[in-house]
């Protein structure tokens, strides 16, 4: 039989681990911010769908109904997306702001117009959640 005593120090220590791991346990912001960074960079400004693998989750949660659901979803999706986009297009990130597993990112993107020829430009923001050192899950202004 485990003594008072035992168990009260069992029962601190525990406390104690749990309080230490907690810091360790909370997202990398900075790690997360550089890994969305890259997914944007090399997935859109580099029009490479194929390399959405290395950074999307295979079960990722997409949350604009616009676009289909999961990894392989995601390139098709996207993947059509480029196809139809004018020559001149062009994105750009403009702010990047990283918590804990959630990564915001606020980015213009600029066209010309086919039908006018027009330039044209709109701005929007999209939060990803990160865990595991993968995009896990998806949110936009468009959805």
């Amino acid at each position: 039989m485990v003594s008072t005593h035992c168990r009260s120090a069992l029962g601190a220590a525990l406390i104690a681990a749990a309080l230490l791991a907690g810091p360790a346990a909370v997202a990398d912001a900075g790690a997360n911010k550089r890994l969305v960074t890259a997914f944007m960079h090399d997935v859109f400004f580099e029009r490479n769908v194929a390399a959405a693998e290395k950074y999307l989750a295979p079960d990722y949660l997409q949350h604009n109904p616009k676009v289909a659901p999961g990894l392989a979803g995601f390139q098709e999706t996207v993947g059509a997306w480029f196809a139809r986009l004018p020559a001149d297009f062009s994105d750009e990130v403009l702010h990047v702001v990283a918590e804990d597993d959630l990564v915001v990112v606020h980015g213009r993107v600029s066209l010309t117009d086919p039908k006018t020829g027009t330039p044209r430009s709109a701005t929007g923001f999209d939060l990803f959640r990160v865990a595991g050192g993968r995009i896990v899950e998806h949110w936009d202004s468009d959805g």
